[in-house]
């Protein structure tokens, strides 16, 4: 398992895409005009729900630690990618949204070495 291109994607605390790069909009075969204001939720499988509300919520503070997920594209199909989230703050402090570094996870078998290393991680 190697992560391959990378991208980005910024959401406000609600889970709302504000911005979505090329890489992510082709990760998960949604054009990027489609995706602004819609849920990072939506492109996760209903079973990872929770488990990633929590990770979302971590990713409020910068200490929190990259994850990897199966994300759902919208086609139903899976593709795994690794994430990295830091907070959006104003000068005062304050955090407004979350901007992840999005990888996509290639390779033959990584399915299995995903589940292998994150035992957590679901198919």
């Amino acid at each position: 398992m190697r992560p391959s291109v990378q991208g980005s994607v910024v959401v406000d605390l609600k889970g709302r895409i504000a911005f979505a790069s090329s890489f992510f909009c082709e990760l998960v075969h949604v054009k990027a005009k489609r995706l602004a204001g819609t849920s990072f939720f939506d492109f996760v499988f209903p079973e990872d729900v929770e488990s990633v509300r929590m990770r979302f919520e971590a990713g409020k503070y910068p200490e929190a630690l990259p994850f990897v997920l199966k994300l759902r594209r919208a086609d139903g199909n899976q593709v795994w990618a690794a994430i990295h989230g830091q907070p959006l703050q104003t000068p005062s402090g304050e955090v407004f949204g979350i901007s992840a570094t999005i990888a996509s996870l290639v390779g033959p078998g990584a399915d299995n070495q995903v589940k292998a290393a994150y035992p957590t991680g679901r198919k």
